[in-house]
């Protein structure tokens, strides 16, 4: 199995001694923990890992950042509940806010390895806690420094974009621009957005969305007697419009129970698509993981257009 290293940076580390008080201010402590399972999958070795944040501290924890970095013979194969804001950079996703002493465990990754000491360091990178009370004065308090779009490394096609204190990379750029003449074009989805407008049969009219699901090839196991099985999601615009929101409505037979997810938040509506997706293309960077034996059922729900009504 893999060795997945932690490195805390700007957090105190509590190991031989016992902790009788939480320090005051914002402080969290992230910790990596394997599965202790892996599947071979495109011929690498595939294994998941959970991400667990506790609140150390006396203040509410509302926002935390950290970074994951694979080494050069591993690659994050998929994530759930870390929002990507850039090809390393993460934040937590729905944490809420968490109390002193709490703890979150709902956000972790899999690993894709080629090699028997490949692996990835998880890094923490800062914390913005809740500045109202007794934390007035030290609630804005971040370790690591505040999280800005300097901290972001984004690719010639993205520029870092800044909304609600949330600086993450998005593509604006079909290809890279010249220095000389850099003139945009139409945002592009995501990397995992596919395909253009067929050129034989023109898409239906209005608003039209396809829902698909399929169970990953070499991505199931058993753990403690019970099957899991990751499943993948394929949003595909077949209308006029650009599509903007989709809702996903996912179904679950007894005795299935969904363990992650990843780009859907918890009222199934996609995330991380880039904001638009345009006729013809597809996403398909949405998905979960299902332990059990029941049947799985994923369809549209609703969905909102631009330029068109629905």
């Amino acid at each position: 199995m893999k060795t997945i290293l932690v490195a805390l940076l700007g957090v105190l580390l509590v190991c031989a001694t016992q902790v009788t008080a939480n320090l005051a201010g914002c402080h969290v402590i992230v910790d990596v923990q394997s599965r202790h399972t892996s599947w071979q999958s495109d011929g690498l070795t595939e294994a998941p890992y959970d991400i667990n944040v506790v609140n150390i501290g006396t203040c509410q924890v509302n926002q935390v950042y950290l970074s994951v970095t694979p080494s050069p013979n591993a690659r994050l194969v998929q994530t759930w509940n870390l929002l990507g804001l850039d090809a390393t950079h993460f934040w937590v996703e729905n944490m809420g806010g968490l109390a002193p002493n709490g703890d979150y465990s709902g956000a972790g990754f899999i690993l894709g390895t080629s090699t028997a000491d490949a692996g990835a360091i998880t890094q923490f990178v800062s914390a913005i806690c809740d500045a109202s009370g007794d934390c007035a004065g030290v609630g804005h308090n971040t370790d690591g420094g505040l999280f800005t779009c300097s901290n972001l490394n984004c690719n010639c096609t993205e520029v870092c974009i800044s909304d609600g204190g949330l600086p993450r990379c998005e593509n604006v750029y079909q290809s890279c621009p010249s220095s000389s003449n850099p003139t945009t074009t139409s945002p592009s989805t995501t990397s995992t957005t596919t395909g253009a407008p067929s050129t034989t049969t023109g898409p239906a009219s209005g608003c039209a969305v396809d829902v698909s699901h399929v169970a990953r090839a070499g991505g199931s196991w058993i753990d403690n007697g019970v099957n899991n099985q990751i499943y993948d999601i394929t949003v595909t615009n077949q209308g006029s419009c650009p599509i903007t929101s989709v809702r996903l409505d996912i179904s679950l037979g007894a005795g299935a129970t969904m363990t992650s997810s990843w780009n859907f938040n918890s009222s199934y509506y996609l995330t991380n698509f880039g904001s638009t997706i345009y006729p013809g293309q597809s996403f398909n960077g949405a998905g979960f993981i299902v332990a059990g034996n029941g049947g799985v059922l994923v369809s549209d729900g609703s969905k909102a257009c631009s330029e068109c009504a629905v």
